[in-house]
């Protein structure tokens, strides 16, 4: 399954928003770049396309329409106003795409979490923020056929990080039949830099 797959919502010209707004973000070189831009830069993604790429017919919207469903994904969290830079003031709000949001609502519609995100920070947010989490982690025992859900262990630290003190939450999951299944998933919850916060 591809991430384009993963990142959708219901509303058809929401999903049109979507799409134009990382197509414009693929363009970038830069990797670690964020998915923020001014409202005023996805109006005109939408309503005229993107530099060389016209939209197709039918795809293409009214100013007055893409302004309502960029409040729409306001509205459900999928843009967020982010602080917006000296340049950017003069083109309106910057909104940032939270790519977590729409994977969760993906997950709680498709009622099971794909293999594919287990690797990615998606599934440790998608864990961490919906409190019935272990109920789309469920796996069927191949032995005896019992449904498995996770247990999740956390195990905090403190590292020295050249004169920064970090501390590193780390979650294992684990899905353990008797002695027919076991399948875990270790990897690092949340970093955060302790330095900042003691200044």
């Amino acid at each position: 399954m591809k991430m384009e797959e993963i990142l959708t919502v219901s509303c058809v010209h929401c999903q049109v928003i979507i799409d134009q707004i990382l197509k414009e973000f693929l363009k970038n070189d830069n990797p670690e770049h964020t998915i923020a831009f001014p409202t005023e830069k996805i109006l005109e993604m939408v309503v005229e396309g993107l530099a060389g790429h016209p939209l197709p017919k039918g795809v293409a919207m009214a100013r007055s329409t893409a302004l309502k469903h960029v409040q729409e994904l306001e509205e459900n969290g999928y843009l967020k106003k982010v602080f917006a830079s000296r340049e950017n003031k003069k083109r309106g709000i910057t909104l940032m795409l939270d790519e977590s949001a729409i994977v969760i609502d993906y997950v709680k519609r498709a009622k099971h979490m794909p293999v594919e995100l287990y690797d990615t920070g998606y599934f440790w947010d998608f864990v961490m923020t919906v409190k019935d989490w272990k109920k789309y982690l469920t796996v069927e025992c191949n032995v005896c056929g019992n449904v498995i859900k996770p247990t999740l262990v956390k195990k905090k630290e403190i590292e020295i990080r050249r004169g920064n003190y970090i501390a590193r939450e780390t979650g294992i999951l684990l899905w353990k039949c008797n002695r027919h299944f076991r399948k875990t998933v270790d990897t690092v919850v949340h970093v955060l830099d302790l330095h900042s916060y003691l200044k």
